[in-house]
């Protein structure tokens, strides 16, 4: 999805990842549901801004992840806040991956402000 960063106007796209964390030594980084003997899904739902010169940073919805917080695992799309008014400028974010895992009840929405996506405010 095209986003205008909001200090330089320059036009960035944004992409969804998931990762996978092999072995057992990150086992409290994947989601509960989502590991075995082989590792896991990382709990938290990536993204990545790239420009046009190819510069990518990866961000994470809500921050780094630590036990007890949401598992998130996987951005499946994105929109531009349609709401006037205080709602300007956000992004709402939603998703989730069961990569083949049984999963019930794990779907997310998530806002956020444009500059905070970006690491620009």
């Amino acid at each position: 999805m095209p986003l205008q960063d909001p200090l330089t106007g320059e036009t960035l796209n944004i992409i969804g990842m998931e990762a996978k964390i092999p072995g057992r030594a990150f086992e409290q980084l994947t989601a509960h549901n989502q590991r075995n003997n082989n590792g896991g899904f990382y709990a938290r739902a990536l993204y990545a801004p790239g420009d046009a010169r190819g510069n990518w940073r990866i961000g994470e919805v809500g921050g780094k992840f630590e036990p007890g917080r949401p598992e998130l695992v996987s951005i499946y799309t994105y929109a531009i806040s349609p709401f006037g008014g205080s709602d300007v400028g956000r992004i709402y974010l939603g998703g989730y991956d069961p990569n083949n895992f049984a999963s019930t009840d794990t779907a997310w929405l998530a806002s956020v402000s444009l500059g905070d996506l970006l690491n620009t405010r």
